[in-house]
């Protein structure tokens, strides 16, 4: 039964899970007008009490039925990376200079220590250089087992032939059913082949901390009965369908900076018609994260990605 108290105003309910705390706003759809706020802390062991304390504190205001979105913004990919908490992943090198892929191993450049090299790969061209080894990704595959919960698959030009990746992929699959697996061409289209590589790692790495936050806010919105979209702040600000996002998790790495970005770009352009720089400190509890706006209450962004 619907409490006739409750504000029946139809709106975005917006979720920022943060590695403390996770806050959540509900704003009127056609004003923006704030109606209701809450904030719980973030319990990494059980995301699914979390989300469920916080959308019941905004529902005591809130009808249920009047949340017409679902907008979600974290810092767990963030501070997972910098706190050194990915998921253990194996990755598969393919066609790699030994002695450069070795450097970066050796540097930590791919986020894991769990690293395979095989024999494979194609020229600048797209042509086929060297026969796929799968005797050896077999091999290196079957190491993984009890290690890894995610795996990364790279081939050093894998942008310009996909083959062997989607070859490598699908032996994969086969040997680890349950297990999610990310290919390098599926992220970058660049040829930087070190960077590529742990692009993906990283992606494997955070797939299961943003399935388990994902999969937490479905589960709470439909025991609650909210039918609404479910959408997710990447790290250049666009919001991305929750299905997509949960096999691309690198795209919300910086997704809580950027969420705070866009409501600094919000207010900003309130208090100053578009005609004022800004500056943003988002002060957290792991990070701190440094956001210029400029005079036409636009964020800067850098195209070579984040470091």
């Amino acid at each position: 039964m619907h409490n006739e108290n409750k504000c029946r105003t139809p709106g975005i309910l917006g979720i920022d899970a943060g590695g403390t705390f996770t806050d959540l706003v509900f704003v009127g759809s056609g004003d923006m007008r704030l109606l209701a706020k809450a904030k719980t802390p973030t319990d990494h062991d059980d995301l699914v009490a979390t989300i469920r304390r916080g959308i019941d504190l905004i529902t005591e205001k809130i009808d249920a039925g009047q949340v017409r979105s679902v907008n979600i913004a974290t810092t767990l990919a963030t501070n997972a990376i910098v706190e050194d908490k990915l998921r253990p992943v194996g990755l598969i090198l393919i066609g790699y200079d030994k002695d450069i892929a070795e450097k970066a191993i050796c540097s930590g450049a791919f986020g894991t220590s769990i690293v395979a090299q095989i024999a494979g790969g194609h020229d600048p061209n797209g042509n086929e250089r060297t026969a796929l080894d799968t005797d050896r990704l077999i091999k290196a595959l079957e190491s993984f087992r009890g290690k890894a919960e995610g795996i990364a698959i790279s081939g050093y030009f894998s942008v310009r032939n996909t083959e062997h990746e989607l070859r490598a992929m699908r032996i994969a699959q086969e040997m680890y059913p349950d297990i999610h697996i990310t290919c390098g061409h599926e992220l970058a289209s660049e040829l930087d082949a070190i960077k590529r590589a742990t692009t993906t790692s990283l992606n494997a790495g955070l797939i299961p901390i943003v399935m388990d936050l994902l999969s937490s806010v479905e589960r709470v919105c439909i025991d609650r009965g909210i039918k609404a979209p479910i959408t997710v702040v990447r790290g250049d600000g666009s919001l991305v369908g929750a299905e997509w996002a949960k096999s691309h998790p690198v795209e919300m790495i910086l997704s809580g900076p950027a969420g705070s970005a866009c409501g600094a770009c919000f207010l900003a352009a309130q208090e100053t018609h578009g005609r004022k720089e800004a500056w943003v400190v988002d002060i957290g509890g792991t990070t701190t994260d440094i956001i210029h706006i400029d005079e036409n209450g636009k964020p800067a962004l850098l195209q070579e990605g984040a470091t």
